[in-house]
């Protein structure tokens, strides 16, 4: 994970949410999307400036606190307290974009910029031309046929993409690691319904929407549609990128969330 890095620990009222802290500089937090952990984020150690937080989100990885969505606000203020209480930069990739722009609404005194990638927007008019098949994966999940499970979610086009040999890799590894009755736990899914995409507009955290221009249509429309409200906020693309464009185009992904951070 890096020649600096070491593992970061912190107990929370149910369990730990576990990570890795590398670098120095100003604190940016990243948090990866749903059925991930941590790992997501290996193309960005050494290569984002700043002190980097990598963390398994509540559900996943080496964090033993249960999965629940509406939980991760609290998570957020107890690491940034455990950071030493400056504000933080957030990145949030997918669902943990979602968080990221949950805690913006919740907690702006306590951020510094955003990053958003591949992030559905709650509230957001925009429906997806394939939904995530939650309903279907939890029956599969019920009947204990984990593979048929694994091959439905494989087969998302969310989860789809050209190339990188060592990040299929990783996915298989990810959906054999899954903690799939967490995942799929209403908890995880939220139980709440914040409008974001309605109070985007009054969001005065500087967000960066950086997604891959051939992700899902319903993403790249929701986030445009906020960033024309919002003076604060930008929307880019990169160029024949998915929805893991941070690890399919880590160069350039880099280079313009370094900048961004850094500014």
């Amino acid at each position: 994970m890096g020649e600096r890095s070491e593992a970061f620990s912190l107990r929370r009222p149910d369990g730990i949410v576990a990570g890795t802290l590398s670098g120095d500089g100003r604190t940016t937090i990243f948090l990866h999307g749903w059925t991930l952990d941590r790992r997501m984020w290996r193309p960005q150690i050494d290569k984002v400036p700043g002190r980097l937080l990598m963390i398994d989100r509540r559900g996943s990885g080496e964090s033993s606190a249960p999965a629940d969505l509406d939980r991760e606000i609290d998570d957020i203020d107890a690491i940034i307290d455990a950071l030493g209480g400056e504000p933080v930069s957030l990145v949030g990739m997918s669902q943990g974009g979602r968080v990221a722009l949950r805690y913006a609404d919740a907690r702006p005194e306590r951020l510094r910029r955003l990053v958003l990638t591949g992030a559905p927007i709650d509230g957001s008019p925009f429906a997806p031309e394939k939904p995530i098949p939650i309903d279907a994966m939890r029956t599969l999940l019920d009947a204990g046929r984990i593979d048929d499970l694994r091959a439905l979610w494989h087969a998302h086009p969310l989860m789809r993409f050209d190339g990188a040999d060592d990040l299929r890799r990783l996915l298989d590894d990810l959906l054999v690691e899954c903690r799939w009755g967490e995942v799929l736990a209403p908890s995880a899914l939220s139980r709440t319904r914040a409008d974001i995409f309605a109070k985007a507009a009054w969001i005065s955290i500087p967000a960066l929407f950086l997604y891959g221009e051939q992700d899902q249509p319903d993403l790249l429309a929701s986030a445009q549609a906020v960033v024309d409200r919002n003076r604060a906020m930008q929307f880019e693309t990169v160029q024949d990128a998915g929805h893991f464009v941070n690890w399919t185009h880590a160069a350039p992904f880099n280079a313009r969330i370094g900048r961004w951070l850094a500014e």
